[in-house]
């Protein structure tokens, strides 16, 4: 019986485990536990893992020596299995609501765990209001994207026609055309990103964010100058929401291009941390 017990826990558990950053102290003695929700508990026999499951799963986490729990994507997004933004202003009701969020992290606060909350900060969904008064070209919404009509750039990969539209031009996505990626020199798309991270983490009584595909705002062909995007979304959250943690999966500067204001910018990267992925129906 222990035996089965074993390989159950083995089959269903993938844990990957890097040792914690040796240059930085930010995160000493930091334990770092990815759930990924949908997956992880169910606690109302719908099949689809939820914040309230995860809180039942809380004392395991915290016996197993973690203080830092990564939660995936809780805001809208148009599928489960995506990270792009529908609607960051709402949790995605799969998953439970804004109470649920805030009775785990309350939850997880008193075993003394802080909560991240995981955030695409990159792209939308097609499907979201932004994209849609964007393609139907309502202001401001058309200018927080990146479109062209010039066909031979467009030729390459990466490029998308607006579905059932009459306008020729095309938007960016390097995630597959049912996302698209947003204009971050757009001094409003920072105002309307930055505002709702603010929101989220204070309605949550979250502890901070773990930015995902951080390296997709490197490039040109959404920010001219990431060093002054990242360093005001660090010093707009760490000034309204003091205390808070900002992590990233971006762990390796790009290449020739100077960024590496970017290790200090954040509070740590995944180049070097203890995760465990922990996967439970």
């Amino acid at each position: 019986m222990f035996a089965l017990t074993l390989l159950i826990i083995l089959l269903r558990t993938f844990l990957f485990i890097q040792a914690v950053d040796e240059g930085s102290k930010k995160d000493e003695g930091a334990v770092y536990y990815s759930i990924f929700l949908p997956s992880f508990y169910d606690s109302n026999g719908d099949g689809i893992g939820d914040l309230n499951g995860a809180a039942l799963r809380l004392t395991y986490l915290k016996d197993l020596g973690v203080n830092h729990i990564i939660l995936s994507a809780v805001y809208q997004t148009y599928r489960l299995n995506e990270t792009a933004i529908y609607n960051i202003d709402s949790i995605n009701p799969a998953l439970g609501n804004l109470k649920a969020l805030q009775d785990f992290i309350t939850a997880a606060h008193d075993l003394k765990m802080k909560v991240l909350l995981t955030i695409d900060p990159n792209c939308v969904s097609i499907h979201s209001h932004w994209f849609q008064e964007g393609a139907a070209h309502h202001q401001p919404y058309y200018t927080y994207f990146n479109w062209s009509d010039n066909p031979v750039r467009t030729q390459a990969p990466g490029w998308f026609a607006i579905k059932n539209s009459d306008y020729v031009e095309k938007y960016h996505s390097s995630e597959g055309s049912e996302t698209a990626e947003l204009w971050m020199d757009n001094d409003a798309v920072k105002y309307d990103l930055i505002t709702g991270f603010q929101a989220l983490l204070k309605n949550s009584k979250a502890d901070g964010y773990n930015f995902i595909n951080t390296k997709k705002a490197f490039t040109n062909m959404q920010s001219s100058d990431p060093e002054s995007w990242w360093t005001l979304v660090n010093n707009y959250l760490h000034r309204t929401c003091p205390g808070s943690v900002i992590i990233s999966d971006s762990y390796m500067n790009p290449p020739g291009k100077g960024y590496n204001f970017f290790d200090a910018i954040i509070d740590s990267s995944f180049s070097k941390i203890l995760i465990a992925l922990f996967v439970c129906s």
